[in-house]
């Protein structure tokens, strides 16, 4: 995440593309699970789409390119987090415990087929 001048986030620099099924792996291992984001959603891009607008659409959508203090004050306030990563047509959408729109129950929720999954074999939806 790039910063500008006065600190603030810059639009559109959001590190989502992974270079390999390797690299997701050590991502979610080393820094999502580790952080608490348990519950996730994957999908495909279709052929055709453009991933990198696919990206953007997905990370404005769900309030993902926010600074570190911004994800601190979420979860003091008992509002999920939410990290999206990519590699080639494959995504996966992670998210913490709190509210969100990826969660169940709120109005912006998924599909019932869609919903986050917990990761972990101890975890319960």
């Amino acid at each position: 995440m790039r910063r500008g001048d006065a600190g603030e986030v810059v639009p559109g620099c959001y590190p989502c593309e992974a270079q390999s099924p390797a690299a997701v792996v050590q991502l979610i291992a080393a820094s999502y699970l580790r952080h608490g984001f348990y519950w996730y959603v994957t999908g495909s891009i279709p052929d055709g789409k453009d991933p990198a607008v696919i990206d953007r659409k997905l990370i404005v959508k769900y309030g993902i390119e926010v600074s570190e203090w911004e994800r601190r004050h979420r979860k003091k306030r008992g509002v999920a987090n939410a990290h999206y990563l990519r590699h080639q047509q494959w995504f996966i959408l992670l998210v913490s415990e709190g509210h969100h729109a990826l969660v169940p129950g709120k109005p912006e929720a998924l599909p019932q087929a869609d919903l986050p999954r917990p990761v972990g074999p101890n975890r319960s939806a």
